[in-house]
């Protein structure tokens, strides 16, 4: 059971990119949430669609009372994006939302509750596909980890601790630098996986993503040398 005198605060990174045809739908997934105890922080990587101003016109209140927080910077990427999201988080644990998914109404309770019940420096649940009916996420290994990354940044929840002591996203990295922070991470403080999927994921084709097998390969193995897996 979740106790009530225990508090836990999140800030919550959304990194976004002329994302104003679908930003809102995940904006309101976290407001919604049945617990409250976050700070929602966009970070808008110098968009040029007119997601400033939907932003400031939608949620006028909530930027007033800080539950959040917009910031426009340059467009440099979106690993840049999350360092600066890293840099203004205020609370002491940190959640990742993209702007093409959906956070389960129970996200922020079910990681609070564990979070008091188990004590680590970060955490991980699973996450659903609704187009595929399939859920992704298994119990941790990090040998496993070393092969393929199978933990979502979305469902990747750490210790601002984590962050001050090893860093932030790689921003020399062009893909895979999910991977790269979760390997980092992982290897120094196991984390606890919650066996629920509290993330609904957006996998179409309608979405913009990066998908080329060659420069998958040789980022993955960018990624391998730099954690000392292959030479």
């Amino acid at each position: 059971m979740f106790h009530k005198n225990k508090v836990v605060n999140f800030s919550i990174i959304m990194p976004t990119y002329n994302r104003a045809f679908c930003i809102k739908n995940a904006v309101d997934s976290v407001l919604e949430q049945d617990y409250q105890n976050f700070e929602l922080l966009i970070i808008d990587d110098g968009s040029s669609d007119g997601t400033e101003e939907l932003i400031l016109k939608t949620y006028p209140e909530e930027i007033k009372n800080g539950k959040i927080v917009f910031a426009r910077f340059a467009h440099i990427g979106v690993s840049h994006a999350r360092n600066m999201g890293l840099r203004l988080a205020k609370n002491p644990w940190i959640a990742y939302m993209d702007t093409d998914n959906i956070m389960v109404k129970g996200f922020l309770r079910f990681f609070a509750e564990t979070m008091i019940a188990k004590k680590a420096e970060c955490y991980y649940c699973k996450i659903s596909i609704p187009s595929k009916g399939i859920e992704i996420g298994k119990k941790f290994k990090y040998k496993r980890l070393e092969k393929s990354n199978y933990i979502d940044m979305g469902a990747f929840v750490h210790s601002k601790k984590l962050y001050l002591k090893y860093g932030g996203f790689d921003e020399n990295l062009k893909r895979f630098v999910d991977w790269d922070l979760v390997l980092t991470y992982t290897k120094h403080t196991k984390p606890v996986f919650i066996d629920k999927a509290l993330v609904n994921y957006n996998d179409s084709k309608e979405y913009s993503r990066i998908s080329n097998q060659e420069a998958d390969l040789e980022n993955s193995n960018i990624v391998r040398r730099k954690h000392g897996f292959i030479k």
